[in-house]
């Protein structure tokens, strides 16, 4: 049985990729933040899946987390089929650890590192899957550090920057390890909590928007044809595969990524 961890996995396209993954008899393993949340969404599913799904807490901006989670993946579960990096975060407000902006911290640097860690476990001819943003064609990757200050900081850049630097590193980590297939899933615009942002217009832009989202099951499709496909480098989209669009083609900011996670 081949096993897939899938970060953030109680969320909306984590928690769908799930049951879409269970019903294809994969086991998989939910890292996760909150490990009662978890629990009761597994609570509802068919009791034969019970024993296919596992929850393991993990907090990709915690690098202590992090590191006592892959040695509970290396003792329990290894080897690794399939790594989802989906949990992700947008911060309407500028906030700082470990030196990082949080949302720079949550969306590119831990599950970079944590993609590292798990590296050695990983299955030959295994699946890395990042969930993208279309959101990062607002990101000059030439032009940003990923670490303005709180100065400059602005919500909406800084989640398109972090999901920029997420991309160009998995393109880097695609040339350095041939025998994995690694790829990004851009889903487009999901009807996920991750559109609120705490400000007042949130109910208008629920209003005007989430009508011609997609349904997160639509974004969970993607993301395992990603797993199952045969691609890598590749950005998947709903109805394709494609290169990396230009934008996100900067092969010295992607160098200098990379360096700095491995």
């Amino acid at each position: 049985m081949k096993t897939v961890i899938i970060t953030g996995a109680t969320g909306a396209i984590g928690w769908a990729t799930t049951q879409q993954l269970l019903a294809q008899d994969y086991r998989v393993i939910m890292a996760v933040r909150s490990v009662e949340r978890a629990e009761k969404l597994i609570a509802a599913l068919p009791s034969q899946q019970h024993q296919m799904v596992f929850v393991e807490k993990l907090n990709v901006s915690d690098e202590d987390s992090e590191e006592a989670f892959v040695q509970r993946i290396r003792n329990k579960y290894q080897p690794i089929y399939a790594l989802v990096n989906n949990a992700g975060t947008p911060q309407n407000k500028y906030h700082s650890k470990n030196g990082y902006e949080l949302t720079y911290l949550t969306n590119f640097v831990g599950p970079a590192n944590l993609t590292r860690m798990l590296l050695p476990v990983m299955e030959e001819n295994g699946a890395i899957v990042s969930i993208l943003s279309m959101s990062a064609r607002w990101s000059n990757a030439s032009k940003s550090n990923y670490e303005s200050g709180e100065r400059r900081f602005k919500p909406i850049r800084a989640y398109a920057d972090s999901k920029m630097a997420m991309g160009l590193y998995m393109q880097q980590l695609s040339q350095h390890n041939p025998q994995l297939r690694i790829n990004g899933v851009d889903p487009g615009i999901v009807n996920t909590p991750i559109f609120k942002m705490n400000r007042w217009f949130d109910p208008i832009v629920a209003i005007l928007f989430r009508p011609f989202c997609r349904k997160p099951s639509k974004a969970a499709e993607i993301v395992v044809r990603a797993i199952k496909g045969d691609s890598t480098n590749k950005v998947y989209r709903y109805q394709s595969e494609n290169d990396y669009p230009r934008g996100w083609q900067n092969e010295a900011t992607a160098k200098r990524l990379y360096g700095r996670i491995h």
